[in-house]
């Protein structure tokens, strides 16, 4: 039995007992336990906040970083209809997701690579301590304390303490033959035991902050329109900020991935950094 419902159940025995109205049970803490982006883009930012971000085309940007842990994702301009083809949107999806876990496993997912059942037999490739590793659906791998899980669209990487899901979906009444077939929606949670505030990326930060709103893009019923929101209100900086020239970089102005010792004491990590030296090579299927 929850706490709410217990004490809705005693209140409720009370006033039997007393004749008086029953006390409200006490409101939900918020937690921050998850964030993730869906379509054209939209984020659910930690804490309930909302944003929508369309970035720029062919570009990658970093969206989680935490010590020892990077995950950027590359964005692809398309364009589409909405209700019934009276809308049409030039937007963008994320396209490609990139994991780096202290440089040692680094891992892709990139939608050009489904297929039309909405499943690759390579839909994740990477190097597991520079061992090639590439996994199809309903796949297992290990590697030192990462965990990868695959089903039949999506994939789930463990590691220091967060777990990134990736998910691809077709990308519905899409209009001409240069955009995306598929994208990639991304869900990354948060360990209940991880307490360290050095976190940021687009989506990132906002596990280290209490809620903040982003600009929304407005779709009209029909007509034409092209997105143009960019997280502005919910993030730090400028979009610019978050940029990245490859996929697996970690290098951007709010990086947190090997915070200095200075860094780390003014968001309140306490626990000592493990270079990419701790993270030991051992990888199975």
């Amino acid at each position: 039995m929850s706490l709410s419902s217990a004490v809705m159940f005693v209140n409720a025995a009370y006033a039997m007992h007393t004749g008086t109205p029953p006390s409200p049970p006490p409101p939900a803490t918020q937690t921050a336990s998850g964030a993730k982006s869906t379509g054209d883009p939209h984020l659910s930012l930690a804490h309930g906040g909302k944003a929508d971000f369309r970035g720029k085309d062919a570009t990658t940007y970093a969206f989680l970083s935490a010590p020892g842990i990077a995950v950027n994702v590359g964005v692809q301009l398309s364009n589409f209809t909405l209700n019934k083809q009276r809308l049409l949107v030039h937007g963008s999806f994320f396209t490609s997701v990139y994991i780096n876990v202290n440089n040692a496993l680094k891992v892709s997912l990139d939608a050009s690579r489904v297929n039309d059942r909405n499943y690759a037999w390579n839909m994740l490739e990477g190097t597991c301590g520079g061992a090639r590793v590439v996994l199809g659906p309903h796949s297992e791998h290990a590697c030192a304390t990462a965990s990868i899980v695959t089903q039949y669209s999506s994939t789930v990487v463990t590691a220091m303490g967060w777990s990134v899901t990736a998910t691809s979906q077709p990308v519905y009444d899409r209009v001409g033959w240069g955009g995306p077939r598929h994208r990639l929606d991304v869900h990354i949670v948060r360990d209940a035991d991880s307490h360290t505030s050095c976190i940021h990326g687009i989506i990132g930060q906002s596990f280290a902050q209490e809620r903040r709103d982003g600009k929304l893009d407005v779709y009209p019923h029909s007509g034409e329109m092209t997105t143009s929101a960019m997280g502005e209100g919910a993030i730090d900086g400028v979009p610019d900020d978050y940029v990245v020239p490859h996929g697996y970089d970690t290098d951007f102005k709010f990086t947190m991935f090997q915070p200095t010792p200075s860094a780390m004491e003014a968001c309140g990590h306490k626990a000592t950094f493990k270079s990419s030296s701790a993270f030991t090579f051992s990888s199975s299927l």
